[in-house]
């Protein structure tokens, strides 16, 4: 084969594998527009404790553990040397996988 072949195959290639290559970075750019954003919210409530030993948000110092507890991880509440009690207003991010 000559080497003039060689180099217009090779150049084709190419050409294909850099359309090919944009192709998969403005999908995947693609994607990521169009996926939804996660939502933010105003919360408060006073600091307590969970029986497994987590750190919650409960709308009263009194209430019950409820599914609308919001989770408050040991960094933040260490970072904020926040104690048991404090009553605390942040916003929050839905559960992973939410």
């Amino acid at each position: 084969m000559p080497i003039s072949t060689v180099k217009i195959r090779l150049n084709k290639a190419r050409n294909k594998l850099k359309t090919e290559a944009l192709k998969m970075v403005e999908d995947t750019f693609g994607r990521q527009k169009s996926e939804p954003k996660v939502e933010i919210k105003s919360v408060e409530g006073y600091l307590s404790i969970h029986e497994m030993g987590y750190e919650f948000l409960r709308l009263s110092e009194s209430a019950p553990s409820s599914p609308n507890d919001i989770y408050v991880s040991k960094s933040n509440i260490e970072q904020a040397s926040m104690n048991l009690g404090y009553f605390i207003v942040g916003q929050a991010r839905p559960p992973n996988g939410e």
